[in-house]
């Protein structure tokens, strides 16, 4: 909700994207971040189809720490809870680690995101390319046989854009899609157009 909001240039007549985007994070933080009793540190858990809460961190939750950190503290002190075992070159928690960077500016982002890549350089790189871990609980590494084409579009795209200079990709005239694909603002200018003409239509603006 919050790129839909962004992407249509944050136009008044689209404050209610912006209104469920912080709804969300606010019933997120009230229901779903939690602390790890053994560690301390917080974690954003899950509900079952029951309402239950499930102490546990999924992959595609590793994101969710860019979207706390615009508007709480928590982001600082996110650490995972995950009991899923296998790693699947998921980009979520580089993801993460980059909108903290930009938003916050702590170089403690950049040293997450180097440790992440580090580990994926020990521990997933194999002769022809990079494969996931099937255990990471396990040494040394096993991995699987597949390199998901999210390794190259969203995680080698995350990993270059936080140790880039913010000129490298300005989030206020792009919004980087699930995907990572990026597009271009409504009313901000392509690249490709000069000084002269703004983007009709940035939902279909492709960058990189």
């Amino acid at each position: 909700m919050l790129k839909t909001w962004i992407l249509k240039g944050r136009r008044p007549e689209d404050e209610m994207y912006r209104a469920m985007w912080e709804r969300a994070i606010d019933d997120m933080i009230d229901r779903l971040v939690t602390k790890n009793n053994a560690t301390g540190l917080n974690y954003v858990a899950s509900i079952s189809p029951l309402g239950a809460l499930v102490s546990q961190m999924e992959h595609l939750t590793g994101a969710d720490a860019h979207m706390l950190a615009d508007v709480r503290s928590h982001a600082h002190s996110m650490a995972p809870g995950l009991r899923v075992r296998f790693n699947a070159l998921r980009a979520e928690a580089m993801e993460a680690a980059f909108y903290l960077w930009r938003v916050i500016g702590k170089q403690l982002y950049q040293d997450w995101a180097w440790l992440i890549f580090h580990a994926f350089e020990q521990n997933c790189k194999v002769a022809v390319g990079y494969a996931g871990v099937r255990d990471v609980t396990t040494r040394p590494a096993v991995n699987d046989d597949s390199m998901p084409s999210l390794w190259l579009v969203e995680m080698l795209k995350y990993a270059w854009l936080v140790f880039s200079p913010p000129e490298a990709l300005d989030l206020d005239a792009f919004v980087l899609n699930t995907e990572a694909h990026s597009l271009c603002v409504l009313g901000h200018m392509l690249p490709s157009q000069g000084t002269g003409r703004a983007a009709a239509s940035g939902a279909a603006a492709f960058f990189f």
